[in-house]
């Protein structure tokens, strides 16, 4: 679950917007189930806003309440002192970005497109149907859920003192969720830079190409190009290779 209050000197509100029909969302796990003049109530008519690869997004306005990625992929940043700034996590279909609602002073978030995103706006009084119904209800309940256990690792992650343990703790919670299962282990084709990736675990570009190779070294990770895999546990280390 994420607040957005990103600085409003450099977020960037983009112009193509479009209009939600049901079908723009019927692809996604927080409606499976639901008939589609259900689904078609629930989200038709809202505000569909495009937002370009390395283009920021701020999620502003009094009457709305969050925004749906209906495709794409962002990552979520917190701006913090002396220009640095640390990426939390990654958002995709299906996650929810809440408006922050602070009265005082908040934390500056923003989300960033990592290639062409969609984001449904959500006004507070289609949120309110939304919430009126029963079975949707729930799949947002296991939603918001899950986005809250991804934030409280991504907080574990971050007490880690040493950077090769942040970074292994990062790229497997990134692959249990973007990963697929080989026979070498989970695969993760995000395809990373290591400045990403610096950003994930607050760390700087260099220390994490140090610690890649001794990941790499010990067999924790199997590393080609940009392509990560975990190998499995219960398999012998020499054996995980691609």
């Amino acid at each position: 679950m994420a607040e957005l209050v990103g600085g409003e000197q450099r977020v960037q509100k983009p112009n193509n917007t479009a209009v939600a029909r049901g079908a723009d969302v019927a692809h996604l796990d927080l409606v499976e189930g639901l008939d589609a003049s259900v689904i078609d109530d629930l989200f038709g008519g809202l505000s569909v806003v495009g937002v370009d690869a390395g283009e920021q997004f701020e999620i502003s306005g009094d009457d709305i309440h969050c925004a749906l990625v209906a495709t794409g992929r962002l990552a979520l940043d917190y701006d913090g002192a002396a220009d640095r700034h640390r990426t939390v996590t990654l958002v995709e279909e299906g996650d929810i970005l809440l408006r922050s609602h602070a009265s005082g002073p908040a934390p500056k978030f923003s989300v960033r497109a990592l290639g062409a995103s969609q984001l449904i706006m959500v006004p507070n009084t289609r949120f309110e149907r939304w919430i009126a119904n029963p079975v949707f209800v729930q799949a947002l309940v296991r939603q918001l859920a899950a986005q809250i256990a991804d934030r409280e690792l991504a907080a574990a992650t971050a007490l880690e003192p040493r950077v090769e343990h942040r970074l292994l703790m990062k790229i497997g919670q990134l692959a249990e969720r973007f990963g697929r299962a080989t026979p070498q282990g989970l695969r993760l084709d995000l395809r990373l830079t290591h400045q990403q990736l610096a950003d994930m675990v607050g760390a700087v570009r260099e220390s994490v190409t140090i610690a890649m190779g001794r990941l790499a070294a010990s067999g924790d990770l199997v590393i080609d190009n940009r392509t990560i895999w975990i190998p499995y546990r219960d398999d012998p280390v020499d054996d995980a290779r691609p």
